[in-house]
């Protein structure tokens, strides 16, 4: 218990803006593709159009910030560096990414397993929940619910079973993931030269030395925003969820969403560093 409250502590330090984008990632290599149509459908029936929304939403707003509070003159005005990342994170263009790497790593059978959990009326609750919890308006909600059980842990059971449920959904690594991904866009904003690969490497490098610190307050971040989603749910419904993100469709389907959702970050990262490096050249060449 002890331990829980100093988690839920935690948790509250790493409550920034990025809060939304990170609510329960939803997150094998097969050889068997499936259809295009049956991973949409997928994708339509999770919650990951909703955290691509955030994504989108939130790097630009990043990528101005950074700009604006830079000690050295940039030769792009910072509203011409967030409309660049608007356009390299749009929503379409990370969620063909997403499409495509579902379609090419899950199995048709397990697409049919993932598909019938989403679908089902206890997949749909959860999804539901997840997009509510994910919600600006919910935000000062999630802290005062986090002060709440700082104090007053839930019981062991309920909390070995949000553990569970983090751990097969692997929320730590995929939200520890993104928010790299999320700050190396910042990071690259301020490069003299977005396009050289040394530079992109060092900030890389730079964000990696951070990943042993972020993935333990993500981690803190992931349990409270788990047991605060699901609050009203009962232990017998969560260990149905639990079963199925343990099954072997399951496990494939959240694998496949870490590596999905990477992919598509670092898409748009080179789609904004090639944006980036043609504003400086028009800048510089004016």
């Amino acid at each position: 218990m002890q331990q829980f409250r100093g988690t839920a502590r935690m948790a509250m330090t790493v409550m920034t803006k990025t809060m939304a984008t990170l609510a329960l990632l939803l997150p094998a290599f097969s050889g068997a593709a499936i259809e295009e149509s049956l991973a949409k459908q997928i994708y339509s029936e999770s919650s990951t159009r909703q955290q691509l929304e955030s994504v989108a939403s939130q790097v630009p707003a990043d990528v101005r910030g950074v700009a604006e509070e830079s000690q050295r003159r940039l030769p792009v005005a910072a509203t011409d560096m967030e409309a660049a990342a608007r356009r390299a994170y749009a929503t379409e263009a990370m969620e063909k990414t997403v499409i495509a790497e579902m379609k090419s790593q899950l199995q048709p059978a397990e697409a049919q397993e993932i598909l019938a959990w989403f679908t089902s009326p206890l997949g749909r609750k959860f999804t539901a929940l997840v997009i509510t919890a994910g919600e600006p308006g919910e935000q000062a909600k999630l802290q005062q619910f986090a002060q709440a059980i700082s104090n007053n842990p839930p019981p062991e059971d309920r909390l070995a079973l949000m553990e569970s449920l983090q751990t097969c959904q692997r929320l730590t690594e995929g939200a520890t993931q993104l928010l790299l991904n999320m700050h190396s866009a910042a990071g690259v904003a301020l490069l003299d030269n977005p396009l050289d690969e040394n530079a992109l490497r060092g900030v890389r490098a730079s964000l990696e030395e951070e990943r042993p610190r972020l993935t333990a307050e993500v981690g803190a971040l992931m349990l409270v925003l788990l047991t605060y989603s699901y609050r009203d749910v009962s232990n017998e419904d969560v260990q149905q969820y639990v079963t199925f993100c343990n099954s072997p469709a399951g496990g494939s389907y959240y694998r496949t969403m870490v590596s999905a959702f990477d992919r598509a970050l670092r898409n748009a990262q080179t789609s904004l560093a090639q944006e980036l490096a043609a504003l400086n050249k028009g800048a510089i060449d004016k």
